[in-house]
C-alpha cells in the first residue's frame, strides 16, 4: 500500500515539475511578471514593517 502512495506522490512531483517547465518555456513573461510582483510585494512589506518600527521608536540603528 505504501508503495502505491509513494509512486503517486512521485508522479505528482514529476507532473508539477513539467508544468513549471511548460510555464517557463511557453509563458516566460507571465512567469517573470509573477516573480517580479512577488519580489515587489515582499520589498513593500519589509519597507512597511521597517517604517512602522521606526515610527514606533523600536528601531535601534538610528
Amino acid at each position: 500500500m505504501w508503495e502505491v502512495v509513494l509512486i503517486v506522490v512521485g508522479w505528482m512531483f514529476v507532473v508539477l515539475f513539467l508544468a513549471a517547465v511548460y510555464q517557463m518555456v511557453f509563458h516566460p513573461l507571465k512567469t517573470l511578471g509573477a516573480a517580479v510582483e512577488a519580489f515587489e510585494d515582499a520589498s513593500n512589506q519589509v519597507a512597511t514593517t521597517y517604517q512602522a518600527r521606526v515610527d514606533a521608536g523600536l528601531d535601534s540603528s538610528r
